[in-house]
């Protein structure tokens, strides 16, 4: 058994993030780089399949500068074998697409059983390597991988979905599979494999420079989207000017051509809110620059959604009813969605940023040969092109990024980029499609999807929601929030650190691989406002956040901040509001 991981080298966390003079790239300067945080999981991963079958090898890939050999060797000291480094200019940024072209020319003739990587980099986040990387070298892909069962030369997937669901799929080897963090629990190096992994081989090969399908125009910091009101003072002054906010303020007591094609997603019958939300950008943008809108259902459960968009102010909604597409794959849904666009010739397609656009969209991107413009925050068409705003560096940055391709522009949403209660009704046209293909390019069987069992908790229809983080400290402390939410009737959500260190069960959690959230009030305890958790509940009426860190990324979106000792906080605001 060959399997190679993707590891990446980005910047660590507490690293100040400068802008350089070029206004697209970090001054490096001071920046402490280590291993990308979910690359840890996939060498995990790979090690453990390793340690139980014989004749077993784990091949370490990464590209960069030289600085990169650091966590490579980190790589190998945790029982790694050897390492391909596939050696970059420090000030070279490359995009998914460029990026899996050259892994994929470096390491075809490896013949590789399984390739895994992290689900997505702490650095440009854009999550797509790994399918993209697949895709090219023709294998099985999967995204989101919780956990990986070997067995008669096939590998079975559990995937994790939206709101507290999973599914398994069984995959023909070889496969590039995305694992997700909190898999499993990532080992340390050991002294003995320290001093080994100096011995160990690290290829190099020399990356030439290529031609990249997107670029950065700018990057920037960014501003407030609230006017935040900082509350100040001692602990008990604190409290008394929350409990005012918490009672009186948020009253927490009682055409003819196809411009624009938005692929809508299946949720349990109904369009995904997210997509719902793709399609009011959609009408946005047509109505700014006169475009046509259309939407497109696949699978089993056209026939309703069909009905349901039809009710939607755009021009015509397309139907793919394929009995090889009536339940879910990756394989499946990117021929139909390919062959609309070979068809229609759309220069825009929108999607909502879901756990199934994060799976499938990469693969079609690789089909393509075109940029996905992932995860975007904002978005403008400027002439004839596409400019995406994205977050970066887990949000504390942002960055305009435009493809340097021809269209179609492949482009998604992060969650409450548009309000779906802004939508426009209308009447359209419902069209059938006939798409054929043959039943050999699905090389993904995928179960039906399941909750863990225990706690059923559904966050999405909460009105008061009180949210604890990794500044909560330990889970002795836990009971403090709890003891708040059950004071003024609240559910109680956490981010993703809680659940993987275990102190509350995977269903509270909130963010983009958990529930999403839009409550009267979300009162933040000690959660930082990274990307993952931020797009599961920016949607929120009134945001209340306390951290001690006056530089928190959730005091940019938040409508009340306090910048306090949680543990001294906590206890008197239970108590004033009794």
């Amino acid at each position: 058994m060959r399997i190679a991981v993707l590891i990446k080298q980005v910047p660590g966390s507490e690293s100040p993030l400068n802008i350089d003079s070029s206004n697209k790239a970090l001054d490096e300067s001071q920046v402490a780089y280590i291993i990308n945080e979910s690359d840890n999981y996939a060498i995990e991963e790979a090690l453990q399949i390793c340690d139980n079958n014989e004749n077993g090898e784990v091949v370490i890939i990464s590209m960069g500068p030289q600085r990169v050999q650091k966590v490579i060797r980190e790589a190998l000291a945790k029982g790694a074998h050897r390492a391909i480094h596939i050696v970059t200019d420090s000030n070279e940024s490359t995009d998914p697409l460029t990026t899996a072209s050259v892994l994929a020319d470096a390491i075809k003739n490896e013949k590789f059983d399984i390739v895994f990587s992290g689900l997505q980099s702490d650095d440009l986040g854009f999550g797509q390597t790994g399918v993209i990387l697949g895709e090219m070298l023709e294998m099985s892909t999967a995204t989101l991988a919780m956990s990986t069962e070997l067995s008669d030369g096939k590998i079975k997937v559990k995937r994790e979905l939206e709101s507290g669901y999973f599914q398994w799929i069984t995959m023909t080897l070889p496969a590039s599979i995305s694992v997700q963090s909190g898999c499993n629990t990532p080992r340390y190096p050991s002294l003995k494999g320290i001093m080994g992994a100096k011995k160990k081989e690290i290829s190099e090969v020399k990356f030439d420079g290529a031609n990249s399908s997107q670029e950065i125009k700018r990057l920037y910091a960014p501003r407030n989207s609230k006017e935040t009101v900082m509350i100040e003072g001692s602990t008990d002054e604190i409290v008394k000017k929350l409990v005012d906010v918490l009672k009186n303020e948020i009253k927490i007591a009682k055409g003819l051509f196809m411009d624009i094609l938005v692929v809508l997603e299946d949720s349990n019958g109904k369009i995904h809110r997210l997509s719902v939300e793709a399609i009011v950008g959609a009408q946005k943008f047509a109505s700014a620059h006169n475009l046509s809108v259309s939407a497109l259902v696949i699978g089993m459960n056209a026939e309703a959604l069909s009905s349901e968009a039809a009710q939607y102010n755009i021009d015509k909604v397309l139907k793919v009813t394929n009995d090889l597409v009536s339940t879910y794959s990756s394989d499946g849904y990117t021929e139909v969605i390919r062959q609309i666009i070979e068809r229609e010739s759309p220069k825009y397609i929108l999607f909502g940023h879901s756990y199934q656009v994060r799976d499938y969209v990469p693969k079609l991107s690789a089909k393509l040969r075109k940029p996905f413009l992932a995860d975007s925050v904002a978005f403008d068409i400027s002439e004839d092109s596409a400019v995406s705003t994205k977050q970066m560096y887990n949000a504390k940055l942002l960055s305009d990024i435009a493809p340097n391709e021809e269209p179609p522009y492949l482009i998604s949403f992060q969650s409450a980029t548009f309000n779906s209660d802004n939508i426009n009704s209308g009447t359209a046209q419902i069209e059938d499609c006939d798409i054929s293909f043959d039943s050999s390019i699905i090389k993904t069987q995928s179960e039906e999807p399941f909750k863990e069992l225990g706690e059923d908790l559904d966050l999405s229809t909460a009105n008061l929601i009180v949210s604890v983080g990794r500044g909560i400290g330990k889970e002795e402390n836990i009971p403090l929030a709890k003891d708040l939410a059950e004071t003024i009737g609240a559910d109680l959500s956490s981010s993703r650190p809680v659940v993987d260190s275990g102190w509350l069960p995977s269903v509270h959690q909130v963010g983009s691989s958990g529930q999403s959230v839009a409550p009267k009030m979300y009162l933040a305890l000690g959660i930082s406002g990274a990307i993952q958790h931020v797009v599961g509940m920016k949607g929120s009426k009134n945001i209340v956040a306390i951290n001690k860190d006056p530089d928190a990324p959730i005091f940019e979106l938040a409508d009340y901040g306090v910048v306090g000792d949680l543990l001294e906080i906590l206890p008197k605001l239970t108590e004033a509001l009794r």
